[in-house]
This record gives C-alpha cells, sequence and structure tokens, in this order.
C-alpha cells in the first residue's frame, strides 16, 4: 500500500517563493554572515545578475559567482 506524502508547500520551482523563504531566513538570523548576496535570473531569453549588499560592485559580484561556481562543481 502507498503512503501520501504531502509535498512541500514550496517546491524548488517556485522561485519567488523560495527566495522569500530564503529572506525570511535571513532575517531570522539562520545566516547571520551573510553581508552579500546575487541572485541570477533565467528568464528564457535573458539572463540577469542582481547583486545585494554594501559591497555589491562588479568585482564583488564576480567572485562570488566564481565562488558559487566552484562550489556547485565540488
Amino acid at each position: 500500500m502507498a503512503t501520501l506524502v504531502p509535498l512541500p508547500r514550496a517546491t524548488m520551482a517556485d522561485v519567488p517563493t523560495r527566495l522569500c523563504r530564503l529572506a525570511d531566513d535571513i532575517k531570522a538570523g539562520k545566516h547571520a554572515d551573510v553581508r552579500n548576496a546575487v541572485v541570477v535570473t533565467d528568464r528564457g531569453y535573458k539572463c540577469e545578475v542582481h547583486a545585494f549588499g554594501p559591497e555589491g560592485d562588479t568585482v564583488r559580484t564576480a567572485g562570488l559567482l566564481a565562488l558559487g561556481l566552484g562550489t556547485l562543481q565540488t
């Protein structure tokens, strides 16, 4: 017999809810050491990069993207 397992309210495909949840977690102190953030959006025909934080300049943003890529590759 199968067991019904409810799916989480916000799945990975629900981008706005996932972003709000991350913001809520940062505000709640679950990621207390976050100083800067970079979000890359895929609009299907265009990629956009959004940088947030006091050090959200081009050099810092490029560095964070490179570190993120390295993290994904490990």
